[in-house]
């Protein structure tokens, strides 16, 4: 989310009429930055669950790894060690 905010205020500063400054002078500049952010928050949030979603899974994908048969990979580049 802070990247969001911190690209947000850059392309304020930076591109929108008038350059240097926080002032925003479109309707139609104000209205594409808060779909920019909104958009950018809505990835951080899914990005976020699903971080939680595959850390919560880790133990059981390394408890699975770990009692894997080994002799079903054959092949010496496949073997797990």
């Amino acid at each position: 989310m802070l990247a969001t905010i911190l690209a947000a205020l850059s392309l304020t500063v930076l591109w929108l009429p008038p350059l240097s400054s926080l002032r925003i002078e479109r309707i139609e500049d104000a209205s594409e930055l808060m779909v920019f952010v909104a958009i950018g928050f809505a990835i951080s949030v899914l990005m976020a669950s699903a971080l939680m979603v595959s850390a919560a899974r880790m133990p059981m994908i390394a408890t699975t790894i770990r009692n894997f048969p080994r002799e079903t990979c054959r092949h010496p580049a496949r073997r797990l060690v």
